[in-house]
């Protein structure tokens, strides 16, 4: 029912003004994670498929933009400035899987706004900031997870055995363990089960300076009686940028119908589409979330 009332939230807009639309898109944001969750926990290795030296971090610049399906043609798609920073921030050691293990204290912030002379301005739902202790085990590189007697089963989720988080001007609040979930307010990047390789790497200029990558291509779909949504990325990865992603475009299309309508009256109500690249590097990294 909450997921469901989320949905709506969204495709009410199509029947709003356009600062109307920024308005309730800045609500949307602002729906608690678990609400639109339907996937598994957890699903960090979208975004970290490999640990730098502890201290490391990368900053992502890109856009997320909505698209409505009965908008006028003429109208440009609501387009808001995006800033995801990845750190690494400390080494400990936790308990995983009934024993003591090296875990990595990962920071991620990710922050949403409009531009204002240059600058990104957030607002106050529009910032969001966790810190996630991961086993370090756990990044492995792959979709994949070896399993006993040289069998792997697909693992969508990389686990945290504690975290916080803090939107906006908030307290920060506790993680529990176990359950945190990326998809889709850290970013439209999921853990793909078709990742599939294109062509060779390649060389890729970024603002970071020209790295080595190789393309893959992932797609996820998920379906209820009333509800649809088609999740695709393009990816590159490269063992020269920190936890692995050097830049992406994912997009998630969205549609409805009624619970016992058939399966061909899905209409769509909303597209979502984020494009990031790596713009910024260092190994500097200090935590900026401090909890006792």
């Amino acid at each position: 029912m909450l997921r469901r009332r989320a949905i709506i939230v969204v495709s009410s807009c199509c029947q709003l003004t356009r600062m109307e639309r920024v308005r309730m898109f800045t609500r949307w944001l602002l729906i608690p994670m678990w609400v639109c969750c339907f996937v598994s926990p957890a699903a960090a290795q979208g975004l970290i498929w490999s640990l730098p030296a502890d201290g490391s971090w990368i900053r992502y610049e890109g856009t997320y933009s909505q698209t409505l399906p009965n908008q006028d043609a003429t109208e440009q798609p609501l387009l808001w400035r995006r800033d995801i920073t990845i750190r690494s921030v400390g080494q400990e050691q936790a308990e995983y899987q009934g024993q003591q293990q090296a875990c990595r204290w990962i920071e991620i912030k990710i922050e949403t706004g409009k531009t204002d002379a240059g600058v990104l301005d957030a607002g106050p739902g529009g910032s969001r900031l966790y810190k996630l202790l991961v086993p370090e085990s756990a990044v492995r590189g792959t979709v994949f997870e070896p399993v006993p007697k040289g069998k792997e089963i697909f693992a969508s989720f990389i686990p945290v055995v504690k975290g916080y988080r803090k939107i906006g001007d908030e307290q920060p609040a506790e993680v529990a363990a176990g359950v945190f979930q990326l998809y889709p307010v850290v970013s439209l990047l999921q853990h793909y089960r078709n990742l599939a390789e294109t062509g060779t790497s390649q060389a890729l200029a970024l603002p970071t300076g020209n790295v080595n990558a190789q393309g893959y291509t992932g797609s996820l779909a998920t379906e209820s009686t009333s509800y649809r949504s088609t999740s695709t990325a393009e990816l590159y990865r490269s063992t020269e940028i920190p936890f692995g992603v050097a830049k992406w475009t994912a997009t998630t299309a969205i549609e409805e119908k009624g619970t016992t309508d058939p399966r061909s009256a899905f209409t769509p109500t909303i597209t979502i589409k984020e494009e990031m690249q790596a713009a910024a590097t260092g190994g500097d990294a200090e935590s900026e979330l401090l909890v006792n």
